[in-house]
């Protein structure tokens, strides 16, 4: 592998194997069979040369309140059910911030690893900014959203705070790009994100995975708003194999959106970081464009330092 420096700017961490597994299912699409922990991390950056990987934190809030109000018995008068579903939302809540608090933790007993909290946009407006200002004193460099998880639209107006918050803090924000599972990819289709760089034109925000399955998309907004910045987590780990882009197909989107605004990543532990590391040093691209990749830009863009 050729010395360059390797930022990590799109990982999943869990606090045991058994959690990751668990979260991760049956997403993994290269067969790999990690399970998202530090240590398990760690090991693969040396492996890979990677000097520094960004935490982007995930909780899914949305199947999780389904699954819990699909318990609430069908007897209970409408008061008790009130009560039950609130229950659920306190439940939901406590959990989020646990999840948010150990991710900053696990930054501050790590130098090399850079945390991103998130939250869901049913969560009261007031309490998404104190969580981010509590976070923030923490350690926390910036935000993971993830739509199509969440079941809501990058737009919908009770994010817009937040969104405000992370401008006048100079946070980015990191959401997913592009195809999910069951359909819900269109909660997260590039095109969903013209309002909040209308909206909010000092916020620096990514798009994961180069909005992968719907290309035309991330070329639009590239052309529209000098915010907007992407990484290439997954649709480089899948250039050249089946159902991936050609590998000149894929560099000249990246030339073509920018290569000033593309980081690396790998979505570990859905995605093996070593294997995704060198797929990316392996494409056409120069030099200078991939220490541009693989690391400069994610330094830049999410003001890494």
């Amino acid at each position: 592998m050729p010395d360059i420096e390797i930022i990590d700017a799109h990982t999943h961490t869990y606090a045991s194997r058994e959690i990751g597994l668990r979260a991760k299912g049956d997403a993994a699409t290269d067969g790999n069979t990690l399970g998202g922990t530090i240590e398990e991390l760690e090991a693969a950056m040396g492996l890979g040369r990677i000097r520094r990987a960004v935490m982007l934190c995930l909780h899914p809030y949305a199947d999780m309140r389904e699954a819990a109000i699909a318990k609430i018995p069908a007897t209970l008068v409408d008061a008790e059910r009130a009560k039950a579903e609130a229950d659920i939302e306190a439940m939901l809540l406590g959990r989020q911030q646990r999840r948010n608090q150990w991710t900053c933790e696990v930054a501050q007993q790590h130098g090399n690893l850079i945390p991103f909290i998130t939250f869901d946009p049913s969560m009261p407006a007031d309490t998404i900014c104190a969580e981010i200002e509590e976070r923030g004193r923490q350690g926390s460099k910036g935000i993971k959203l993830h739509a199509s998880l969440g079941k809501f639209h990058p737009y919908d107006p009770r994010l817009f705070p937040a969104y405000d918050l992370a401008q006048e803090r100079g946070l980015p924000v990191v959401f997913h790009g592009g195809a999910f599972f069951g359909g819900r990819g269109e909660y997260s289709r590039p095109k969903n994100f013209k309002e909040i760089a209308t909206r909010f034109p000092r916020l620096t925000f990514a798009l994961a995975h180069l909005g992968q399955g719907y290309i035309d998309e991330p070329r639009e907004l590239a052309g529209l708003y000098a915010q907007v910045a992407f990484d290439c987590s997954a649709i480089v780990s899948s250039a050249g194999e089946p159902g991936g882009m050609p590998p000149q197909e894929l560099v000249a989107l990246v030339r073509e959106v920018g290569v000033h605004r593309v980081q690396h990543g790998s979505d570990y532990p859905y995605l093996d970081p070593v294997r995704a590391a060198a797929k990316l040093l392996s494409l056409p691209f120069t030099a200078d464009e991939q220490r541009l990749i693989a690391a400069d830009n994610a330094r830049r863009l999410l003001r890494l330092g």
